[in-house]
């Protein structure tokens, strides 16, 4: 039996579909005694963050079943269970993102399983264009609300009917104590942070001008193409979340002269890396 640890509710393996049900299967054989209460998912150019934990158990994303290959570059498609100040935390080293291809539910299938294995909270890092001169490339920004204009969910099919309902309260999908954490762990290290409302993109292209003069108008402080459907499909679960992003550069147009590119993008998330990383440490170290 998996246990989700929060509903106090037990799910046969059997009974997960598809999959999911093959991935659960193979990952409680796998990792099931390790029981991880943390999960970190790292973005684009972000694999070498939390390098210096004990590595208790690691597995590539296509040796398990019902999972996929993380494609993209800047990310190492590993899972790694780690033990850190006494915790056990699975190390998503690279995320799975539905411009390759993927389903809703294929990018967030990993993630589900860990949850069943026990996981209470998540703390998601990505790496964000900005669509104004007030976050600035080099900066680090805590996620407190986003705009999905994918219009993309993962709750819509048979793996998030198997776990629950559909209806979700989006009142407060980044947990505001957390947060609060963060930003004094933030003050202590004297690194510059501020929140930021995050728009998800469907991607691969970057976005226009006028998408971006569009998204600031809406609201949205920063713009990436991952995240939203992770933090769906965690709050599903009750798990709490929040999401650290490193800004990269500046949306198309906010400065005239400047195009974008995935090495770019990649080259700027390793220059603040080690900002995350003991930004990281001592929050895990916190909660």
């Amino acid at each position: 039996m998996l246990h989700d640890g929060l509903h106090s509710r037990y799910i046969a393996v059997k009974d997960l579909p598809g999959k999911l049900g093959q991935a659960a299967t193979y990952l409680k054989n796998e990792i099931g005694k390790y029981s991880p209460d943390f999960v970190v998912v790292l973005g684009s150019g972000l694999s070498g963050v939390f390098s210096e934990a004990e590595v208790l158990y690691s597995v590539p994303y296509s040796s398990i079943p019902g999972i996929p290959k993380a494609i993209v570059s800047g990310h190492k498609g590993v899972l790694e269970i780690v033990e850190f100040e006494g915790k056990k935390i699975a190390i998503m080293r690279g995320r799975f993102h539905i411009y390759e291809g993927n389903t809703p539910d294929d990018a967030v299938r990993l993630l589900r399983v860990l949850v069943l294995l026990g996981v209470k909270t998540a703390i998601l890092t990505n790496a964000s264009g900005s669509t104004s001169l007030k976050n600035k490339p080099g900066e680090l920004t805590l996620i407190k609300d986003h705009i999905n204009i994918t219009n993309l969910t993962p709750l819509s099919s048979d793996e998030a009917h198997s776990l629950g309902g559909g209806f979700l309260d989006m009142s407060e999908p980044y947990d505001a104590e957390i947060r609060k954490i963060a930003k004094g762990i933030a003050k202590k290290l004297n690194i510059k942070i501020s929140e930021a409302v995050y728009a998800c993109m469907r991607g691969p292209q970057y976005e226009t001008a006028s998408e971006i003069k569009m998204l600031k108008t809406l609201g949205a402080d920063v713009v990436g193409m991952s995240t939203v459907p992770e933090v769906i499909a965690l709050r599903q679960l009750g798990v709490k979340v929040a999401c650290l992003t490193t800004v990269t550069n500046y949306g198309t147009g906010v400065k005239k002269g400047k195009t974008l590119s995935h090495e770019e993008v990649k080259a700027a998330s390793k220059k603040v890396a080690y900002k995350l990383d003991n930004m990281l440490k001592l929050l895990l170290k916190t909660l």
